[in-house]
């Protein structure tokens, strides 16, 4: 099981970002259900995990909630430059693949004012059992 190291990694690393952290200030939060709704925001939710023999791939939704449409356009940037990439990376000191999957815009029709955009990764650790040489 991989993705609690996952979800702790990418939390983080979106944390630390400088554009994020202008954007969201400290507004960036896992999605545990029923909680404030905060403009601006950022959260995020695992949609799926699974093993294979090797891997232990991780769906991850970040869900932006901007004042402007350039907010979300610098959020989804940001995110994209912190989590889509070619080769493996390490964040916050975990091993992995990490892609953009696909997005796609967030409409709440009692929540008029504010832009809202869904982004998923696909994260792609290595199984613990693998990774620290356990049979």
């Amino acid at each position: 099981m991989r993705w609690d190291h996952v979800a702790q990694a990418i939390a983080a690393e979106a944390a630390a970002d400088p554009t994020l952290a202008g954007i969201y200030g400290g507004a960036v939060r896992m999605n545990a259900g029923a909680q404030d709704f905060m403009v601006p925001g950022l959260e995020y939710h695992i949609v799926a995990d699974s093993a294979s023999e090797l891997w232990e791939p991780v769906i991850v939704q970040w869900d932006q909630w901007c004042t402007t449409l350039a907010d979300v356009v610098a959020s989804e940037r940001a995110l994209r430059k912190l989590f889509d990439q070619d080769l493996p990376v390490t964040i916050q000191g975990v091993w992995m693949w990490a892609e953009f999957t696909d997005g796609a815009d967030l409409t709440v029709p009692d929540r008029s004012g504010f832009y809202g955009r869904a982004a998923r990764f696909r994260f792609t650790p290595l199984r613990d059992a693998l990774r620290w040489g356990r049979s």
